[in-house]
């Protein structure tokens, strides 16, 4: 099956690969992963691989302007059992009803999504056990409290993404979750591009010092400044399209980690997309560990 290709069929990705200990179940065939399905794509698809011992790594959904705001999904899949659950995109309140439920059931989100513009949560939940918290639309200083507090528990942030104030123009609000971890993490929100990682706010520059220090990347989100975090954030001078690359910010959280760690940004058809994978799998050694895609029709000049 296809994938469902957006406006001018290319997706705008942000995507890391890293060694993964499930290496060998992705030799024997092709990778499991999608960057864009409708709901009924991604549902069969995602029927039939569970059956096939496998289950969700990362769960993205988002919208495409070109194809008049439908729903889409990427996910990436690895060889796994145990249950499975995940939601579209819906309101907070409702979000905390399911997200309860599968608490109570002995599962824990492993991908979130938040939707600053609608302010939407979507989640993709599988077995887990322990304390986890997730704030929305939380002001930076009671963001900076609560996450240092977290951290003397034992709880390390494994999702965190900015959002514009839609009641204060100029205000950011953030949407964070908690779980149990170890060992030193950072996190940093406003981050610039810069290719050349010479800005001391760029991603390239907080990523090359983390990396050096033992960290990787454990979650990162892209979005302009104009606070619409889940759509486009490559409309940038750089990429040939864009309202320049001051317009761009990323959101990222860094954990302990070892070994390479490799990541692209850009615009990608599905067959381009296919062949960078093969590359980092075949040449690299490492595997698709996080997979963002973005709308980025809504930004168009």
């Amino acid at each position: 099956m296809r994938s469902y290709e957006s406006h001018l069929g290319q997706y705008a990705v942000f995507a890391v690969w890293r060694p993964s200990t499930a290496s060998e179940t992705f030799i024997k065939g092709d990778p499991q992963w999608t960057l864009g399905e409708t709901a009924p794509q991604f549902l069969a698809k995602d029927d039939a691989l569970f059956y096939d011992s496998w289950r969700m790594r990362s769960f993205v959904p988002y919208r495409s302007n070109g194809v008049n705001s439908i729903p889409l999904f990427g996910a990436v899949w690895e060889r796994g059992g145990g249950p499975q659950h995940w939601v579209k995109p819906m309101s907070f309140y409702d979000f905390a009803d399911v997200d309860v439920d599968q608490f109570n059931q002995g599962r824990r989100v492993r991908s979130l999504y938040y939707e600053p513009g609608k302010q939407s949560l979507a989640a993709m939940w599988r077995q887990g056990a322990g304390t986890e918290w997730i704030v929305v639309d939380e002001w930076p200083g009671d963001f900076d409290e609560r996450n240092g507090e977290y951290y003397s528990q034992g709880l390390r942030l494994k999702y965190f993404n900015v959002g514009l104030n839609l009641d204060e123009v100029g205000t950011n609000r953030y949407c964070a979750l908690w779980q149990p971890g170890s060992g030193d993490q950072y996190s940093h929100a406003g981050m610039s591009w810069d290719p050349e990682g010479i800005s001391t706010n760029s991603i390239q520059f907080y990523n090359s010092k983390y990396f050096k220090a033992g960290l990787r990347l454990k979650d990162v989100n892209v979005g302009n400044r104009q606070g619409w975090y889940s759509n486009d954030p490559f409309l940038t001078t750089d990429m040939g399209i864009g309202v320049g690359v001051e317009d761009v910010h990323f959101s990222a959280t860094w954990e302990q980690g070892t070994g390479p760690q490799h990541w692209a940004v850009g615009f990608y058809t599905y067959d381009k997309f296919k062949a960078l994978d093969d590359l980092h799998r075949n040449t690299h050694g490492v595997y698709l560990s996080i997979l963002k895609v973005y709308d980025w029709g809504t930004n168009l000049p």
